[in-house]
């Protein structure tokens, strides 16, 4: 890992980086960060099932926080659980190019999917969110859904795998519904195909515009 931080620095040309499936660790994850922050490059970062625990998930924004190119980071697999979920959380606020985030199984929990949720309703350029299998329950799904009606840039957002009430589902989809097609969920969510024809169904009826109403038979004198 140290070898490729070293690599880093002296590359000006490089736009993609994938270390994913190599157990780096948290320290080599560390060290490939403190490279990225004297590095213009790349623009994508695959840092998948490196085992970079939240010691590395911390260093992701500090290095990429001056980078104006940035455009996708993967850290899925990776356990940075709440304390690395912040740190991202404080990335997507600061940068204004990184458009496709996969935290796939990171292990955010409640704490850190309400982290990233908050940030999400600031966020102007994401355009696909992955928080998939992050044992994240109704507290996220309420602030997601808050969230979700204020950001206008998200096109596809993963929440596989989470604990979510139908209650809790039925909240996201009324915002889905409401975004007219700009945005798509992928639920696993037995009920979701129900709960987004419901959806549909009531933002259609309290949206469509009166323009003629019958009075005949009213039984009005």
């Amino acid at each position: 890992a140290r070898a490729i931080a070293n690599a880093l620095k002296k590359n000006s040309k490089l736009s993609v980086l994938i270390l994913s499936d190599n157990g780096i660790g948290p320290d080599g994850a560390t060290a490939i960060a403190e490279a990225l922050m004297a590095s213009t490059t790349p623009s994508d970062l695959n840092r998948s099932s490196t085992r970079a625990g939240d010691k590395g998930g911390r260093g992701v924004p500090a290095a990429l926080k001056n980078r104006a190119k940035i455009t996708t980071l993967n850290l899925a697999d990776n356990c940075i659980g709440p304390v690395g979920a912040k740190a991202i959380a404080t990335l997507l606020e600061m940068c204004g190019t990184l458009n496709n985030l996969d935290l796939h199984n990171t292990g955010l929990g409640n704490e850190g999917g309400l982290a990233i949720a908050v940030a999400l309703e600031k966020n102007v350029t994401l355009t696909k969110l992955d928080l998939s299998h992050n044992d994240m329950g109704d507290e996220v799904g309420r602030a997601l859904a808050v969230a979700l009606e204020k950001n206008s840039t998200l096109q596809l957002l993963n929440l596989w795998g989470s604990n979510f009430s139908r209650l809790g589902w039925k909240r996201i989809a009324f915002v889905v519904a409401s975004k007219g097609g700009e945005l798509d969920v992928i639920s696993g969510f037995e009920a979701w195909s129900q709960l987004l024809n419901e959806a549909h169904l009531a933002t259609t009826y309290h949206t469509v515009p009166v323009t003629r109403f019958p009075l005949f038979f009213c039984g009005f004198s």
